[in-house]
C-alpha cells in the first residue's frame, strides 16, 4: 500500500478482497516493463495469477500477495506452480 502501484490499486479499490484480487496484476503491469501477468478467476474468493516471460515467480510475487492479503484483513493462501524459470502460476483463495 506504500508503493505507488499500491496506492493506485488500494487507493481505488480499499480493502476490498473481491474487488482487489481479480484486478491486482494491473500493480504488477504498472510496476514492471518486462514480462506479463494476467489474472484467471477461478471462483468466488480464488483467482490466479499467470506470469509469463518474468523474472523468478515465486518469493517475491508470493509475498506481495501475502502483504496485500494482511493488508485486506482476510486469511488466504499462496501456491506457487513453476513451469520454468520465468513461467509459473500463483493462485490465490482467501476468506
Amino acid at each position: 500500500a506504500d508503493s505507488v502501484p499500491g496506492r493506485v490499486v488500494f487507493g481505488v479499490l480499499g480493502r476490498d478482497a473481491g474487488r482487489i484480487f481479480p484486478t491486482g496484476h494491473f500493480g504488477w503491469r504498472m510496476s514492471t516493463n518486462f514480462g506479463r501477468v494476467d489474472t484467471e478467476l477461478v471462483g468466488t474468493k480464488h483467482v490466479r495469477y499467470h506470469f509469463r516471460d518474468y523474472v523468478l515467480v515465486e518469493t517475491m510475487q508470493a509475498g506481495v500477495v501475502e502483504g496485500a492479503l494482511r493488508f485486506c484483513g482476510v486469511t488466504g493462501t499462496v501456491l506457487a506452480s513453476m513451469r520454468d524459470f520465468g513461467n509459473g502460476t500463483l493462485d490465490i483463495r482467501w476468506t
